[in-house]
């Protein structure tokens, strides 16, 4: 799944592809049109639960993949941009087209390395494709079928607290865009107008012969 930003600071990785993504619809203030579904997991929560997983031995050998159980309409991520002040607009696949064009030729645009990945970016409907069951079952405090030690009664107390998945509400999500919009690149002023050269004076008329 994709790491979001920290739970507590909204902090993301500047390198990570969505984060990528959003900062570059906040700054050109435009973003495709279409149907997506947002699945984030604050990076606090994927690491806890890393660790958890890989400090079973009964989870030797084995591949886990995790993402949120509940991802939210894209919608509420631009509302959650609106609520800070970056009103994004949305813009059909022409002009989002022209708009890569442009972004492509600027290396300063925090979206110039995503340029070729083409017009849809995600926006390509409301379903989400991948699972992640066999994550939720070994990290839910029933305890994973098989598991040893303490995984074998299921996870009690603060820890199983810790790993309890954290619901994409708005106030997550305004944090996170909050991050990334402290982290754009400032923006440049616009260069100075060059003062209009002064009028030369008129030659004085050359008498007649």
């Amino acid at each position: 799944g994709t790491a979001g930003g920290h739970s507590e600071t909204g902090a993301f990785n500047p390198a990570d592809i969505l984060a990528r993504q959003v900062l570059g619809y906040l700054a050109s203030g435009v973003a495709p049109a279409g149907a997506a579904l947002v699945n984030l997991l604050p990076v606090d929560h994927m690491a806890r639960a890393i660790c958890a997983l890989a400090a079973d031995p009964a989870h030797a050998g084995r591949t886990f993949h995790l993402t949120h159980t509940a991802p939210v309409p894209a919608e509420r991520l631009f509302a959650a941009c609106a609520a800070e002040g970056r009103a994004i607009r949305r813009l059909p696949a022409a002009e989002w087209q022209a708009e890569l064009r442009r972004i492509a030729q600027d290396p300063g645009h925090p979206a110039h390395a995503l340029a070729a990945l083409g017009p849809g970016q995600g926006f390509s409907g409301p379903r989400w494709p991948y699972d992640a069951t066999a994550t939720r079952d070994a990290l839910s405090p029933r305890g994973p079928e098989g598991c040893a030690g303490e995984w074998a009664g299921g996870l009690t107390g603060a820890r199983a607290d810790e790993l309890a998945e954290p619901p994409l509400s708005d106030a997550l999500l305004r944090r996170m865009v909050r991050a990334l919009i402290a982290a754009l690149p400032p923006a440049q002023p616009a260069p100075a107008a060059l003062p209009m050269p002064a009028a030369l004076p008129m030659p004085a008329a050359l008498p007649m012969p």
